[in-house]
This record gives C-alpha cells, sequence and structure tokens, in this order.
C-alpha cells in the first residue's frame, strides 16, 4: 500500500489518482481564475492620497507665494496658464483666470490665486458625471479625465501628520 493510501485510509477518504495534486486541488489550491475587485475613490483627493501625489490642497497663500515665484522653469503661474484649457470645472464666486491676465501684471496675481484656489477646491471634490454620476471612480478614469493632470501639477502638496 503506498504512504498516500496509508495516509488516506487513516484520515478515513479515497484516494482516486492524482495523489497530492487532488488534495491540493480539493483544498483549493488550483483556484482557477482570480478576480479582484477594482479599488474606487469618491474624489480626485482620494485617488492622489492613495497614490502618494500629495495629500492636501494648497492653501490661498501658498498658492500667492508660488505665483511670486520666478526661479522654476516652467513657472507655477505658467503651469496655471498651460493648463487654463483643461481647468473646465465650474468655480463659483470667483472669475474664471483667462490668457490675458497671465501678462507679468501683479495686479492679475490676486485674481489668479482666488480662482486657482477655488478651483483646486472644487476639483478636488469633483463627482464622476454621466451615467454613473453617482458612482465612484475608477484610478484609470480618473487619469483620463482632462482636470486630473492640472490639478495633480497645480493643487497638490505633501503635509505630514494629514491622511
Amino acid at each position: 500500500m503506498s504512504t498516500q493510501a496509508i495516509g488516506a485510509a487513516a484520515a478515513g477518504t479515497a484516494v482516486i489518482g492524482g495523489g497530492g495534486a487532488t488534495i491540493a486541488y480539493a483544498a483549493g489550491a488550483f483556484n482557477g481564475e482570480k478576480k479582484t475587485t477594482p479599488k474606487i475613490y469618491e474624489n480626485f483627493l482620494e485617488y492622489a492620497k492613495e497614490r502618494g501625489l500629495g495629500n492636501v490642497i494648497l492653501s490661498l497663500a501658498e498658492i500667492k507665494t508660488k505665483l511670486a515665484e520666478k526661479t522654476n522653469s516652467p513657472t507655477y503661474k505658467e503651469t496655471i496658464k498651460d493648463n487654463l484649457n483643461n481647468m473646465t470645472s465650474t468655480v463659483t464666486g470667483v472669475q474664471k483666470s483667462v490668457d490675458g491676465d497671465f501678462a507679468e501684471d501683479p495686479n492679475k496675481d490676486e485674481e489668479i490665486s482666488q480662482f486657482t484656489h477655488k478651483w483646486c477646491e472644487v476639483v478636488s471634490k469633483k463627482k464622476k458625471t454621466g451615467n454613473g454620476n453617482d458612482k465612484s471612480w475608477l484610478g484609470a478614469e480618473i487619469e483620463q479625465d482632462s482636470e486630473f493632470d492640472p490639478f495633480q501639477k497645480i493643487c497638490l502638496k505633501t503635509q505630514e501628520g494629514q491622511q
């Protein structure tokens, strides 16, 4: 009698060919295709946190400071201007910045900072539109949304102690 047959007899089970593979299969080791549920996100900020892109949006004061900086290339102001066409969410209480606002006129920086901060707040909580407007986002859907790239370039920072 084989060792498997003796073990099976002792356990009160029958071994029908296949030996260890049969036992492993019965135990669920070969579960066929594994289907995973994709991770879903309520909004852009939740996705950004999960991906390590930033965990809070810039404050109005931080946006004003970044607008004044001229050392980086492109400057923060240029980054906003270059992404303006993709910043399409409706922002109430402030007027959307236009290309002409980005001339070397420091008086326009206040308007740009107000709009940018409000836009960042709105887009950080952006809900899915269309047929699935009550559903959460998939990561790929967020990545494909035209406002996500400007959001991650313009709005995010990492702050210690924030979740």
